[in-house]
């Protein structure tokens, strides 16, 4: 089974980018994203009275589709996971944080049992979606972590196996939530 994977935005206001040079669609190209590696990301808290012990280890930002991992350490635990991620590097004060791009999509949004809108003025992209399900069919080998690849708006949503569902609940991390996808 394969899930949609949210960052949990109830929990935790989460952060902000601060005097990045960059935007969300640089992360969709891969030459952008090459260049990104060696740079480090600045990001601040949304509000004033969080701090660093108080983030989720998988942690709400607004430059989706990214995830923000709360300490570095985390990715040496998910090694296994690895190979579906371009990691980036940042920080938020003087603590680090780790940024994963998934970096495989596939095209397998079920567009005829999905319920969704498109946007009125834009009407070949997707603005919400009420049910979200994807094409089991194309999923044959499939990694843990991808994105749809289908329309704009898709590729920025995150997918997960049953076996990182699995890891990510015995490990006791925080901040995600999941929902089924097929």
């Amino acid at each position: 089974m394969y899930w949609l994977t949210k960052i949990d935005k109830g929990v935790d206001p989460g952060i902000a980018g601060f005097n990045n040079p960059y935007g969300v669609a640089d992360f969709f190209l891969e030459k952008e994203r090459s260049e990104l590696k060696n740079k480090k990301m600045e990001f601040q808290f949304v509000e004033r009275n969080q701090n660093f012990d108080s983030l989720e280890d998988f942690i709400w930002n607004p430059e989706h589709p990214l995830l923000v991992v709360k300490e570095p350490f985390y990715l040496l635990s998910m090694m296994a996971f690895s190979h579906c991620f371009d990691v980036f590097h940042g920080n938020i004060g003087k603590n680090r944080l780790l940024l994963l791009f998934p970096v495989v999509e596939i095209k397998c949004f079920d567009y005829m049992n999905s319920k969704f809108e498109r946007f009125k003025y834009a009407e070949r992209d997707i603005d919400s979606i009420t049910i979200f399900r994807i094409l089991s069919d194309k999923l044959i080998g499939a990694p843990d972590f991808f994105r749809i690849g289908d329309e704009y708006a898709l590729r920025f949503y995150l997918i997960t196996s049953d076996r990182f569902k699995s890891y990510y609940e015995k490990s006791g991390f925080t901040g995600l939530v999941f929902k089924p996808a097929c």
